[in-house]
């Protein structure tokens, strides 16, 4: 009975105690789950100091706005600072049509894709939105203004609102300026206008540009370049910067690039200038919609955003550029002319820093074929036999979201001929960012009337053009029309140019203006070679072998004369004032009679 009654008592008290622990365990659950101040970085004294020293706020309203920023704060460590801030910063429809917008079925990548890479010189932000907010430490207030006007000042576009600085967002000449931080672009990004978001004047602001597109074409992609500077208050509420593209409104997780000030950021460097600022360097980064599911008539939309922090103490701005560009400038080759055992080397635009690379070659079976180096920016091979080969290039997209694999992947198509017993048959092959003196003679003649005199001849011309990679024209052909005096008939023409370095082939014209196709134009003596070089050429009879010209540097000839023996009896010089004989020999035999 003792043991039965122990046991009995000591039930009653477990039961007791479970039903206690059932009552009080949701309170205690809910007070475990309340953050503390250190937990989500909240410092009140600290964050009001800064508020006060910006004055930005009446003091009567600080306790408002500490609150506010609490609750931020908690929500932020719950979510974590990229589903927290997508969050805050969905997708808006505009409000209010803008003047500088455009419909919204603007390409961007391939043809009519220029209207909005910010290099129009009277509306550089054409086709795009620029908004912002205007309230002070409304950190989840974002963007309530729309931006209708753009003034320009100096060598920058800037929008004033409210009295405040709105982006510097300028289409920057960066052969003039140079950000104090960050430094000079690399070359891809030298060569065309970009936005800068936001500035240096820290004040609690935050920008964005957005433009929306139609997909029209399922191999179109989105490049493009950015640059970030964002300096680390040593506090929540960090500068942050973000790169987000939309399909039809979602966001592709797997394109976002999201960063949040602080110091050792991967990718960032502490600027040389500051022991605060951390700045990411010139980088590049590509995305093609249809990889994430896009289909024909889906709406894309590319979103910028930069904001200062929270408190209003330290800034945050980025640079954007985006570039027009095709499938074929993704994968360039050093020649267009493939010949069997002729090695070929593959090289792209994308950025090394950004994205992971692998090469594949096929052959006209979809074979593979082995090659060395696979995973490089560049490739080089040797193709031993004829046909139509395949190179692919998979690119991994960059971005700062998390369990991203997604690849894409850009062809170019080799075509490999046999070239026969000649090795140098494609060995006119100028080289890039060289230049090259162009000379030639040219002699008009009018049918009409045989003797008619010509003080110039202005009727004909070459012209030399370039094309890039994607068959698309380099800048205006250049015309090289005669000069000096007319000797003997013909007018010389000489000039000089320069091989762009995106070229992939060069066009040489030889062009008659003459409306009246009886009139004719004879050209003569092409010579291209390079400006620091030196050239003679040389003319020889057929038949006989006999050296008849030579042509010096200049392009001047001196001609030689012989007698029926093939003896040498006259040498003349063509110069700029005429031909003039400069030696003569006369010879012959003495006869004597016999006896």
């Amino acid at each position: 009975m003792k043991t039965k009654n122990s046991i009995k008592v000591f039930s009653t008290k477990a039961n007791w105690i479970i039903m206690f622990c059932i009552s009080l365990c949701p309170f205690i659950s809910m007070f475990a789950q309340e953050l503390t101040d250190k937990e989500i970085g909240f410092d009140k004294e600290l964050f009001k100091k800064e508020i006060v020293s910006n004055g930005l706020v009446n003091s009567e309203n600080i306790d408002i706005y500490l609150a506010k920023i609490r609750e931020d704060l908690v929500q932020k460590k719950k979510l974590g600072f990229n589903n927290w801030l997508a969050s805050k910063e969905k997708k808006k429809e505009a409000k209010n049509a803008s003047s500088l917008n455009l419909a919204a079925n603007n390409r961007f990548a391939g043809s009519n894709c220029e209207s909005f890479t910010f290099n129009d010189p009277l509306s550089p932000f054409i086709g795009w939105v620029l908004s912002n907010n205007t309230e002070p430490y409304e950190y989840d207030d974002l963007f309530t203004e729309q931006v209708t006007t753009i003034s320009e000042s100096g060598t920058e576009f800037l929008n004033d609102i409210g009295g405040y600085r709105f982006i510097a967002l300028a289409p920057v000449n960066f052969t003039s300026q140079t950000d104090p931080y960050i430094g000079a672009p690399p070359a891809q990004v030298n060569t065309s206008n970009v936005v800068r978001v936001g500035n240096s004047e820290a004040s609690y602001r935050k920008e964005r540009i957005s433009k929306d597109f139609i997909i029209t074409n399922l191999n179109d992609f989105i490049f493009y370049n950015f640059a970030i500077v964002l300096q680390d208050p040593q506090h929540e509420l960090r500068p942050y910067y973000t790169i987000n593209i939309y399909i039809n409104n979602e966001i592709i997780p797997c394109s976002s690039v999201v960063y949040e000030a602080n110091s050792n950021i991967p990718g960032f460097n502490l600027s040389p200038n500051s022991s605060s600022v951390w700045v990411r360097p010139w980088s590049s980064n590509i995305i093609k919609p249809s990889d994430f599911g896009a289909v024909l008539g889906d709406s894309i939309t590319i979103e910028v955003s930069v904001s200062d922090c929270g408190l209003g103490g330290h800034f945050g701005y980025g640079y954007f550029d985006i570039q027009c560009k095709t499938e074929a400038d993704i994968i360039v080759a050093d020649k267009t002319n493939v010949c069997t055992n002729e090695s070929i080397s593959f090289s792209t635009q994308l950025d090394g820093s950004t994205n992971d690379f692998s090469w594949v070659i096929r052959d006209t079976n979809n074979n593979i074929i082995p090659i060395q180096n696979s995973q490089s920016s560049t490739l080089t091979h040797t193709f031993n036999q004829i046909g139509t080969y395949t190179v692919d290039l998979s690119s991994s997209y960059f971005s700062t979201s998390t369990n991203c694999s997604t690849n894409s992947i850009f062809r170019k198509m080799v075509e490999v001929k046999d070239c026969g017993p000649c090795d140098y048959c494609a060995s006119f092959n100028l080289i890039k960012n060289e230049k090259y003196l162009i000379s030639a003679w040219v002699k008009e003649n009018n049918p009409d009337i045989p003797q008619q005199q010509f003080k110039n001849y202005d009727k004909g011309y070459i012209s030399v053009s370039f094309i890039d990679t994607g068959g698309v024209s380099i800048a205006t052909p250049q015309k090289f029309y005669a000069t000096g005096g007319i000797i003997d008939g013909w007018q010389r023409i000489i000039g000089e140019f320069v091989v762009p370095n995106n070229v992939d082939d060069m066009n040489l014209e030889l062009v008659n203006e003459n409306t009246d196709l009886e009139k004719l134009v004879y050209f003569d003596d092409i010579r291209i070679l390079p400006s620091k070089g030196n050239m003679k050429s040389f003319v020889y009879d057929q038949a006989t072998q006999r050296l008849m010209a030579e042509l010096d540097e200049n392009n001047y000839s001196t001609f030689y004369e012989y007698d029926l023996e093939g003896g040498l009896v006259r040498i003349k010089k063509e110069t700029e004032k005429g031909i003039f004989t400069i030696q003569e020999t006369r010879s012959g035999n003495t006869k004597t009679d016999k006896p």
